[in-house]
């Protein structure tokens, strides 16, 4: 089996580097990342780091990141052409702050059982559990910048109580879905997302100048662009937004037996190396074993 690991990264080279040696260690996995545009030396030393290896794919056409917006979904889909170059069985998007918390063998194992099914966090659109149900995400215009960051945010609140006052929201055609970003699907339905996104470029008209429209993305294109695909409301991963003191809470060592006892949770976010290193050793030597 074929796997590709799609990994966007922003920051922490070192644990970055931790991640893809992880990954690597199984002869399955191939490796494809973008670094955010705006982190030159993060992707200058994942760069140098991977240069001679022959499963780790640099996106050299890089997109500036914000958390929330368009350039989001723009890195994700730089990601999934790449990795369709290499016709896999599975694809699989993480950010470089997650983890592995299973054996890849397992994992690969689970996939092989499951063939021909998607993986992904997904419910229809509107959802109470969403802030306006979810749909304001598209109908809202919110836009990115790095330069005046300050004039920009005054901007964007002032261009949305305009549309509150007066009522006006952008179209929201079709059938729509939310839920995580990060997913696992098969290397048929990423080929033709891919296939169906340079065919008809419109495809990603509704999601420009929206906040995080990521979490709808994969989802809403999968489910209407395919026909009847085999998916299931799981995104594999376990995620605390419940405990703090972070949310996402960031995991550490005094986590590792929760993290470990979740068999079908095979990756988990998120991790900082800055708040707890240990718990990323334990888990290496875990999934290493």
């Amino acid at each position: 089996m074929k796997i590709a690991a799609l990994i966007l990264v922003h920051r922490y080279p070192e644990q970055a580097c931790l991640l893809v040696d992880t990954l690597l260690e199984h002869p399955s996995f191939e490796v494809f990342i973008h670094v955010d545009a705006k982190s030159p030396d993060v992707h200058k030393t994942l760069k140098k780091t991977y240069t001679s290896s022959p499963r780790v794919h640099m996106i050299e056409k890089r997109f500036k990141v914000y958390w929330g917006s368009y350039g989001q979904i723009k890195a994700t889909i730089a990601l999934m052409q790449a990795a369709s170059a290499i016709q896999p069985d599975y694809a699989f998007l993480i950010s470089g702050q997650d983890f592995p918390t299973q054996p890849l063998t397992a994992f690969e194992a689970f996939l092989k059982a499951n063939e021909g099914t998607e993986f992904m966090s997904y419910f229809p659109l509107p959802d109470p559990q969403w802030a306006d149900g979810g749909l304001s995400r598209l109908q809202y215009f919110h836009f990115n910048s790095q330069h005046f960051p300050r004039i920009v945010r005054r901007l964007n609140g002032v261009v949305q109580r305009i549309q509150k006052v007066t009522g006006y929201k952008r179209a929201v055609k079709g059938k729509y879905f939310g839920g995580s970003n990060w997913f696992n699907i098969t290397g048929k339905s990423l080929t033709e997302v891919c296939n169906q996104l340079k065919q008809n470029p419109a495809l990603l008209r509704p999601y420009r100048y929206t906040l995080c429209a990521d979490e709808l993305f994969t989802q809403s294109l999968l489910l209407n662009l395919l026909n009847a695909p085999k998916a299931i409301a799981n995104d594999l991963r376990m995620i605390d937004w419940g405990s703090g003191p972070e949310y996402p809470r960031i995991w550490r060592k005094t986590d590792f037996e929760r993290l470990i006892q979740e068999k079908e949770r095979f990756f988990a976010r998120k991790f900082d190396q800055q708040v707890d290193k240990d718990i990323l050793l334990l888990l290496k030597e875990h999934v290493s074993s």
